[in-house]
């Protein structure tokens, strides 16, 4: 028998991903050539269908917080700790945490990306969870509740504090559970550096 899709709480998996990046935080300060914190939204389309075909519809709400990178985080490029979530009006939504860089490509252009874990609220729906005969699932198949989350976009630099740019993400287990569709949204996003 099918299982049906119900929303999961992200409660204390959140919680510990913003403990994680507070923890960097404070192990050490940053230098002053690195950024401050920013804070980054948009909209975005969700299960875009950049690597796949779309199974979800509507849109999501984009939010996240980037910390200034600790200088324990030197040796990786000085990336800074960020925690955000896509809130979706209708399909998977999730909260990750992880590493973002920033690079320069002229004075105005960067390039923006990140990597790090996400918790969703769906089920941990596999193929077992299909009706005998149905070969497709209209929600993503996502196998796990703690997937990887991958993100990249393209911004410019309107003033000092400000930009905008173009957004993907992505969020998939690897194959390390027993289904991996993963999930692509795509969009814009402003930021503003505090």
């Amino acid at each position: 028998m099918r299982k049906s899709f119900h929303r999961r709480p992200m409660g204390s998996g959140l919680g510990a991903a913003l403990a994680l990046c507070l923890g960097l935080l404070v192990a050490a300060p940053a230098s002053a050539t690195d950024k401050g914190f920013e804070i980054r939204g948009g909209i975005l389309a969700h299960d875009a269908g950049l690597f796949s075909s779309p199974k979800e519809n509507g849109v999501d709400l984009n939010a996240e917080l980037l910390f200034p990178s600790p200088a324990l985080l030197g040796f990786l490029g000085s990336p800074r700790p960020h925690i955000g979530g896509n809130l979706a009006s209708d399909g998977i939504s999730f909260g990750y945490a992880g590493l973002a860089w920033d690079w320069s490509l002229t004075r105005s252009w960067f390039v923006t990306a990140s990597f790090g874990g996400a918790i969703h609220d769906a089920d941990q729906l596999t193929e077992d969870d299909l009706r005998p005969g149905q070969r497709e699932s209209s929600v993503r198949l996502l196998g796990c509740q703690a997937l990887f989350h991958l993100a990249l976009g393209l911004g410019y630099q309107l003033t000092e504090a400000v930009n905008v740019h173009l957004y993907a993400d992505h969020i998939s287990n690897a194959t390390l559970c027993d289904k991996n569709e993963g999930l692509e949204n795509a969009g814009i996003r402003l930021g503003y550096e505090f």
